[in-house]
C-alpha cells in the first residue's frame, strides 16, 4: 500500500482516499440540495449561523469585560478560566469521542460492509477515526470560536492571532479524538468480560466520589473571613489547579495563548511545538498501527451476542427480586428476633470469655488462637444447619 492519503504503487488512489472523496462528494451534494427540500430551513440554519458568532462573541466579551474590572485579579481571574475551560472542553471531547468512536466503528452497518470490500482494516479505521473526530467535535469548534474571538479583542492581540488560532484548535482536538477512539477499540475487544464491566463500573463511581470530595467547599470560619483577601483568591483557586497540568493538552493549547496575547513569542513557540509534537506522533501511530487491533475488536464485537441481551437476562429477576422484598416488608414488623438473639448471646459468653482469656496469655501466639477460633466456628456451623437458628 502506498501513503497515508497518497496513490498507490499502480496509479490508484488509496482506499482511504476514495472513502474520503466519495463522504466529501455525498456531503456536498446534500448541502446544495438542501435548499431545494426546504428554502425555510435552509434560511433559518443559515442566518444562525451568521448572528450566532456575532452574538456569542459579544456575550462572552461582556463576561470577559466584567470579570476584568476585579481589582488586581481581573487578568489572573481570566487567566485561569480559560486553562479551565480548555481542560473541561478537553474531558468532554473525549468523552464524547469514546461514545462516537464506539457508535460510529462497531455499531454502524457501514463498517460492516465495508469489511466485504477489499478495504483492509487500518483503511476502514483511518475513515472512522476522521468520521468520528467531526461528528464528536464540530459542536466544540462552534462554542469555542466565539470564545477565542471575543478573547483575543479583549486582550488586544494581533492579527495573526485570529488566523493562527484555528490552525491550533484543529491540532488540539486530534489527540482526543484519537485517544478516544483507543479507549472505544479497548472496550469493543474487552467489554463482554464480567471483570471488565465490574471494573469500570468501580472506576465510574470512585471518579465520581474523588471529584464529589475534591470539590467539597470549605467551611468558612472567623478566621477565614479576617485573612487578606489575596489569600482567600488562592484558597478559592486551589481547585481549578488540575487544569494547569503540565502534561494536559489543554495545557499546551492555554499556555499557547495567553502568552501570545501577552507577547511572549518564545514560550507560544514552544508550546505550539508541543502540541504539534504530539499531534504527529500520535496521529501516526493512530494512523498506521491501529487497523490490527480495530480488527480484533470488531471481530469479537460481531462474534458475540448483543451486550444488552446479556444483561436482560439478569434484569428479568428484578422484578420478582422487588415481589419478594415487598412482601417480606410486609412480615418484617410481625417477626421478634429478640429470643433467638438472647439465645445466641448466652451461647456465645463462654465463648467470648475464653477467646478474650487466651488473648491475653503471652504464652500463646497469634497463629494458635486463629486456630482455635476457626475449629470453634466450625463446631458452631452443624448447629445451625439443625435448626437451632430457625
Amino acid at each position: 500500500t502506498s501513503g497515508l492519503m497518497g496513490q498507490s504503487s499502480t496509479g490508484f488512489p488509496s482506499p482511504f482516499t476514495l472513502l474520503l472523496r466519495v463522504n466529501i462528494l455525498q456531503m456536498w451534494r446534500q448541502i446544495t440540495q438542501a435548499g431545494t427540500r426546504s428554502g425555510t430551513l435552509s434560511a433559518m440554519v443559515a442566518m444562525f449561523l451568521l448572528f450566532y458568532p456575532l452574538i456569542a462573541s459579544a456575550m462572552f466579551w461582556g463576561g470577559l469585560r466584567y470579570i476584568s474590572k476585579f481589582p488586581g485579579l481581573g487578568d489572573l481571574l481570566i487567566e485561569h478560566l480559560i486553562f479551565l475551560l480548555f481542560a473541561m472542553l478537553f474531558t468532554l471531547l473525549l468523552f464524547s469521542n469514546v461514545v462516537v468512536g464506539y457508535t460510529n466503528m462497531f455499531r454502524n452497518q457501514e463498517t460492516r460492509f465495508l469489511q466485504t470490500l477489499p478495504f483492509s482494516a487500518n483503511h476502514i479505521f483511518q475513515w472512522k477515526l476522521v468520521e468520528t473526530t467531526i461528528f464528536a467535535s464540530w459542536a466544540f469548534l462552534l462554542l469555542i470560536a466565539p470564545l477565542i474571538i471575543a478573547y483575543g479583542i479583549h486582550q488586544k492581540a494581533p492579527l495573526e492571532f485570529y488566523l493562527v488560532t484555528p490552525f491550533l484548535v484543529a491540532l488540539f482536538i486530534v489527540l482526543p479524538a484519537i485517544f478516544g477512539c483507543w479507549i472505544a477499540v479497548f472496550m469493543a475487544r474487552y467489554l463482554d468480560r464480567s471483570l471488565f464491566q465490574t471494573t469500570a463500573v468501580l472506576l465510574l463511581l470512585s471518579m465520581v466520589y474523588m471529584v464529589k470530595v475534591y470539590l467539597q467547599p470549605e467551611a468558612v470560619t472567623e478566621q477565614t473571613l479576617e485573612t487578606r483577601v489575596l489569600d482567600l483568591t488562592d484558597r478559592l483557586l486551589s481547585k481549578t489547579q488540575f487544569a494547569q497540568f503540565p502534561f494536559l493538552p489543554s495545557y499546551w493549547l492555554s499556555s499557547a495563548l495567553t502568552n501570545w496575547v501577552d507577547g511572549a513569542r518564545a514560550l507560544t513557540q514552544f508550546f505550539i511545538a508541543v502540541l504539534a509534537a504530539n499531534v504527529l506522533f500520535f496521529g501516526f501511530l493512530g494512523f498506521t498501527e491501529t487497523g490490527k487491533y480495530f480488527y480484533q475488536s470488531l471481530s469479537a464485537t460481531l462474534s458475540r451476542g448483543s451486550l444488552a441481551g446479556d444483561w436482560s437476562q439478569t434484569v428479568s429477576f428484578a422484578p420478582r427480586m422487588c415481589a419478594q422484598i415487598i412482601l417480606l416488608a410486609w412480615f418484617l414488623p410481625m417477626v421478634d428476633f429478640s429470643s433467638l438473639k438472647e439465645y445466641w448471646q448466652e451461647n456465645f459468653k463462654s465463648l467470648a470469655a475464653n477467646y478474650a482469656a487466651q488473648k491475653n496469655n503471652t504464652d500463646i501466639s497469634a497463629q494458635t488462637l486463629g486456630l482455635w477460633t476457626t475449629n470453634q466456628v466450625l463446631q458452631i456451623e452443624p448447629r445451625l444447619a439443625r435448626g437451632s437458628l430457625f
